[in-house]
């Protein structure tokens, strides 16, 4: 079979909307997801490792996130603070690393009493893949994708969170 010739690729999964019933941290409806999501990169890491096509970046992003504490009906509403995750190229000198800045999970420090402060915004991490990463846009080609984001100069030229 002829590999494809792919640049660029995006997958939606649908049924992250866990408003209720999440169910227990053991095999509840919330833990299933994260498994399946963990079987199918597993899978798909190893078949690029297996067909030596080991220049693939990853990127996981959620469009919201969601507030420290649950809700009455045993789920969680939307919030700010989210999660992404990116997995690098293997022997890449970019593994094992959390990059992020500074937040709180204290009941005082969270943003209406409820939701974890947003101290990353996902177009700054989708740019930075796109521009320093996969060499696809330049730093005009992300302000016209992502015109709202008043920090692309800073971000895109310097990914050194800490």
């Amino acid at each position: 079979m002829q590999p494809l010739s792919l640049k660029f690729l995006t997958i939606d999964v649908d049924g992250w909307d866990t408003h209720d019933q999440m169910g227990p941290k053991e095999n509840g409806y919330f833990y299933r997801l994260l498994s399946s999501l963990d079987q199918a990169l597993k899978a798909f890491l190893q078949d690029l490792q297996a067909n030596s096509r080991g220049n693939v970046r990853v990127v996981i992003v959620s469009e919201f996130g969601r507030p420290l504490h649950e809700n009455g009906t045993r789920g969680l509403d939307h919030g700010r603070g989210g999660v992404a995750i990116t997995i690098s190229p293997e022997g890449s000198n970019e593994g094992g690393k959390v990059h992020t800045r500074s937040f709180s999970l204290q009941q005082n420090k969270l943003e209406d009493e409820r939701d974890i402060a947003v101290t990353i915004d996902h177009r700054e991490i989708l740019g930075h893949v796109l521009a320093n990463k996969a060499r696809m846009l330049s730093r005009n080609d992300l302000r016209v994708i992502f015109p709202q984001n008043s920090a692309e100069d800073k971000i895109i030229l310097d990914y050194s969170f800490s």
